[in-house]
Parts: C-alpha cells; sequence; structure tokens
C-alpha cells in the first residue's frame, strides 16, 4: 500500500537524518576522494583480477554519487503528527563503494575457502531456523521466543569493533591470509570512511566521525550485512 507523504515532510525529515549521520562537504573534497580512489586503485591493482580491476576502474570513473533516500517504516504506528518513523538508506553506487564490495568479498571468500566458521549464529533463513527449532523439539509451554529490532543497528556496528570480529575468525589462518585479511581491512576502512552522498545540490560525508573506525556501517552499504552478521556472532561466541 503506498502511503502519502508531502515533499516538505519529506524534506524535514531527511534533514533530521543529515544532521545526525552526515556532514556537508564542498567540491574540492570531491577531488581529493577521487584522487585517492585512483592511487589506491593503482597502488592494489597486482592483488586483482582483470575483472576485479576493470569493475572498480568503472566504479571510480562513473563519478556516482547518489541521492540520499528515505524509507517509510509504515510498519510502525505514525507519530503524533500522523508521519511514519524514516529509515535513512544509502545507495551503494557510490564511486568508493566498489572498495567495499571487494574487500568483503574477499574476506567472506578466503573464510569459506578455508572452512572458518563464522557463521554458527547466523539465521540463513526463517526456513532454517523454523528446521533448528524443530530439532530441538521444543514445547510453548516451557519456552519463550524472543524477537529484536535493534534500532539503528547498522549505525551502532562501528568499523573498530568489524574489524575485530574479523581479526578473531582469522585467528586460525596462516601469515599468508592474515595478511590478505588485513589488506582488505585497510581498503575496506579507506571505503567505509569515504561514503559521498547527496542532497538537493548538496554533498555530504557519511558517517559524522571524523575517525573511520568510529563509523558505523552503512545502511544500504555492500558490507553492512556481512558485516553486522559477524559481528553479532561473534559477540555471542564471548558470551
Amino acid at each position: 500500500n503506498w502511503v502519502p507523504c508531502h515533499l516538505d515532510d519529506y524534506v524535514e525529515d531527511m534533514n533530521v537524518h543529515l544532521r545526525k549521520y552526515c556532514t556537508e562537504i564542498d567540491n574540492s573534497r570531491l577531488s581529493e576522494v577521487f584522487e585517492k580512489c585512483r592511487e589506491l586503485l593503482d597502488e592494489n591493482d597486482y592483488l586483482m583480477t582483470e575483472g576485479e580491476s576493470s569493475f572498480l576502474e568503472g566504479q571510480i570513473n562513473s563519478k556516482s554519487i547518489p541521492s540520499l533516500r528515505l524509507l517509510l517504516k509504515d510498519h510502525k504506528n505514525a507519530k503524533p503528527n500522523g508521519r511514519y518513523p524514516t529509515r535513512l538508506l544509502v545507495s551503494s553506487k557510490n564511486f568508493t563503494q566498489g572498495f567495499s564490495k571487494l574487500a568483503y568479498k574477499s574476506t567472506q571468500n578466503l573464510f569459506d575457502r578455508t572452512s572458518v566458521q563464522y557463521g554458527k549464529h547466523t539465521i540463513k533463513n526463517s526456513f532454517h531456523f523454523k528446521s533448528k527449532l524443530e530439532e530441538l523439539s521444543l514445547h510453548q509451554d516451557d519456552v519463550t521466543v524472543v524477537s529484536l529490532d535493534i534500532k539503528d543497528m547498522y549505525p551502532s556496528c562501528t568499523l573498530k569493533a568489524a574489524k575485530a570480529a574479523v581479526k578473531h575468525y582469522a585467528s586460525t589462518l596462516n601469515d599468508h591470509e592474515r595478511a590478505s585479511i588485513s589488506k582488505c581491512l585497510d581498503i575496506l576502512g579507506f571505503s567505509m570512511g569515504n561514503t559521498l552522498v547527496s542532497f538537493q545540490d548538496k554533498y555530504y560525508e557519511y558517517g559524522g566521525d571524523a575517525d573511520p573506525d568510529n563509523r558505523g556501517l552503512t545502511i544500504g552499504g555492500f558490507e553492512s550485512g556481512f558485516l553486522s552478521d559477524l559481528l553479532a556472532s561473534f559477540l555471542l561466541d564471548k558470551l
């Protein structure tokens, strides 16, 4: 069902998210980030396949800086003003975000190839979850199942915490493999630290904090689903 939303209300809600998550930047900052992307590609080109290199070069040369969008959370109750809560969505079609895609996929592929057990606490899908519960032969009068809807989950998962989770699961790898993971984390840090967005002819950096390690995962970012699941599993392993 479509929920009506007036333009002025949309802009007002967007400005709330901009003040919370973004910092306005000028054109000189855009040029600086573009040049850094070119340098990072040149420095690491020897590590990539031809397809990966072409993908990154295409992403960078697109100079794409997508506009921010809001999703209406119409499954929630409307606020007193009659408007529904909103969620900020950052498109991954940003010219800096190709690095995060390759970095997280390389990390995931290395973990899978070396049989690192990083997802034992992760719910793959609802059918998998249902099957696991049925194996336990639970009775509804004896147990309680709790579902959590964590507010601002991705922004609450900082890069520093995600790095700790990755390094925890990489601890069983050999020196060469851990060096590869370290390189992936460096590239991921660059990408997350330079998430550029736009709204109403202005440019912003998503994340707020000047230190990339303190920036949260991007809602809509390539890497966010994998790293948030990894971090959750890491925390549960520590219990």
